[in-house]
């Protein structure tokens, strides 16, 4: 028996949406036990085939690879999805029709603004891993004219990005900018006046590239009575350990209470406080959170509601002129034909699902004379589980390492929860931190 069009077309929908939901939800679960490159594995077939969920698949598979340490095949699909995502992207008029009728789902994923503004982010973090510094300021550049685009021909009101600034910081002072890197330092300063070290930062910037008013200015903020060349001198030949943690989950796409038709982001989970610490030699430090995924994401898709719901309202209006134009012919085709429609219109729930909730980062001084191995402790701390009958308290066992130290002047540590990531000497079973039990408080 022939299967009428209108239950092939909604098959296929739902089909289409449950394979992509699917598929990703496999690479999730290795993700969460530390398998990146089996997470990978899961989606890269999908990530390298055209489909209209193309970039929802090669965003999640570069960033599956960049907590793997394979950071130029990461970049590699960073850079195809970058291409699938301009700002002045083309949306054919057959799929603009199609999703006033049907579902944004019909259209071919370009993603929101958000996360084409992280791709640049995780692009510059794998040039810096792969020690290609111009490369990563350049991307760091490009992500800054994605967000002036943004305010000045959509009329968003993004702020800057505090990990963008503060990598072009240590980035131009690693190369002797000192002008460059100060300006940096202090688009950082703006954003994030309590950052650990920031302080020292201003100081020292100033101080080498002869800004001596703004040198007393940041003495006289941060209480500091003298600064001399030779701690000046110090600091240049100083090299640094850049840890950057990835904290949890990213907001998840859910339908809209208020318009179901429409999504929005919410938390993922309910983890409430995550605190990645670490020790180097005698000293216990803790890394600060430089980046709220969540907060970023949440308010620039807030942004985007009003696009989003004035389509919604178009569509609505498509619909009743289609539905009208075919009830002249026949009600009951007109009537199915809504039917249709109505159902296959749901909230395109594509996103950037591997995201993390929280980039944490802290940079390390180390001797400069030091030739010897490094010992560097990691562990995530301090983990508050909320649920509707019990508090419960979550600790990680610390993880030793020694890292040999080289003659670059910044070295770069990765860890994805409680997983260190890179260097590659990190990836040994015995130098994984294993989640401990949970406590009840």
């Amino acid at each position: 028996m022939k299967r009428p069009l209108y239950l092939t077309v909604f098959l296929f929908l739902l089909s289409a949406c449950s394979t992509y939901h699917m598929q990703v939800q496999k690479s999730v679960e290795e993700m969460r036990g530390g398998n990146f490159e089996a997470a990978s594995s899961f989606i890269k077939e999908r990530a390298f085939l055209e489909s209209g969920d193309q970039v929802a698949y090669l965003l999640d598979y570069a960033l599956l690879e960049h907590y793997a340490g394979n950071f130029e095949e990461s970049n590699h699909a960073f850079h195809l999805a970058e291409e699938l995502t301009e700002i002045k992207d083309y949306i054919s008029l057959s799929d603009e029709a199609s999703s006033m009728v049907f579902s944004e789902s019909m259209v071919a994923y370009k993603g929101d603004d958000y996360e084409k503004i992280l791709i640049n982010i995780f692009k510059a973090i794998n040039y810096v891993a792969l020690n290609e510094d111009e490369a990563a300021l350049v991307e760091i550049r490009k992500l800054n004219d994605k967000l002036n685009a943004y305010r000045n021909q959509a009329g968003r009101e993004y702020s800057d990005n505090p990990l963008a600034h503060y990598l072009a910081a240590i980035l131009w002072e690693k190369q002797k900018s000192w002008d460059d890197s100060c300006i940096e330092y202090e688009k950082f300063y703006e954003l994030s006046p309590n950052f650990p070290g920031i302080g020292d930062d201003l100081i020292f910037c100033s101080f080498v590239s002869q800004r001596w008013e703004k040198h007393r200015k940041w003495k006289k903020l941060f209480r500091v009575d003298n600064y001399s060349a030779k701690q000046a001198k110090e600091r240049k030949k100083q090299k640094d350990i850049l840890y950057i943690s990835y904290q949890g989950m990213g907001p998840v796409k859910v339908p809209n209470p208020a318009w179901p038709r429409l999504p929005m982001l919410v938390p993922r989970d309910s983890i409430h406080t995550y605190e990645s610490a670490y020790a180097l030699g005698k000293s216990n430090l803790a890394s600060r959170t430089i980046l709220n995924i969540d907060k970023l994401a949440i308010d620039a898709f807030e942004e985007q509601f009003g696009k989003l719901l004035a389509k919604r309202i178009a569509a609505r209006v498509a619909k009743d002129q289609i539905r009208q134009k075919i009830k002249e012919d026949d009600q009951g085709a007109a009537f199915l034909a809504m039917i249709i429609m109505d159902v296959t219109d749901q909230a395109d729930l594509r996103q950037w699902t591997m995201l993390p909730k929280l980039i944490q980062l802290s940079k390390v001084p180390l001797n400069h004379s030091e030739n010897k191995l490094v010992n560097i402790q990691t562990r995530r701390e301090v983990i508050e589980l909320h649920s509707s009958t019990k508090k419960i308290k979550a600790f990680t066992n610390p993880s030793s390492v020694n890292l040999q130290p080289t003659n670059q002047k910044l070295q770069i540590v990765l860890s994805k929860d409680q997983y260190l990531v890179f260097p590659k000497l990190l990836r040994s079973s015995e130098m994984t931190l294993e989640p401990a039990s949970l406590d009840e408080k």
